[in-house]
């Protein structure tokens, strides 16, 4: 009977200490992937679900700010040294900003060379200074507002004033 009990006990202690641990808050990791299969930008508004790749090209990590009014997001060396090497063909390179790799939202790296438009969020690689790219709305320029702005995202906004990013 006691080693029953004593059993019992255990398992009730260790349920206990799963349910706590489920309800810690975890704080949420924001990235910018590229797309897994390398998806061309022309074909992102018509596809319902776009795979991330395995990584994050720009983790939380690499963001040392971003300013959400005008959409900047200031980078450390290390994720400035990758985007000076990203190749960027003048079609685009697809990404997406995710939230625990979830998809909030998907645009394309655009070179300023480009003689293409792109209606989507972008990320021209003309960067406004050395450690910053603007995630901005078309290219060359906003080529619909009267669509919603997918950058003004609440749950990527609430994950950078989470980590203390937002500016």
């Amino acid at each position: 009977m006691r080693v029953t009990v004593t059993f019992f006990a255990f398992v009730l202690a260790f349920i206990a200490c799963q349910h706590g641990h489920d309800s810690i808050p975890v704080q949420p990791s924001l990235g910018i992937y590229l797309t897994r299969d390398n998806v061309p930008p022309a074909t992102l508004a018509i596809l319902s679900h776009v795979e991330p790749s395995d990584e994050p090209l720009i983790s939380m990590d690499d963001i040392t700010s971003y300013t959400w009014s005008t959409h900047v997001l200031h980078v450390s060396d290390r994720a400035r040294r990758i985007l000076d090497t990203l190749s960027v063909p003048v079609s685009g390179k697809s990404f997406c900003v995710c939230i625990n790799r979830l998809p909030k939202y998907c645009g394309a790296f655009w070179t300023p060379i480009s003689s293409m438009s792109f209606a989507g969020t972008t990320i021209l690689m003309q960067r406004p200074t050395p450690d910053s790219v603007r995630i901005g709305r078309g290219y060359p320029a906003d080529l619909d507002s009267t669509k919603p702005d997918p950058r003004n995202n609440a749950e990527v906004e609430a994950a950078l004033r989470s980590a203390g990013k937002l500016r």
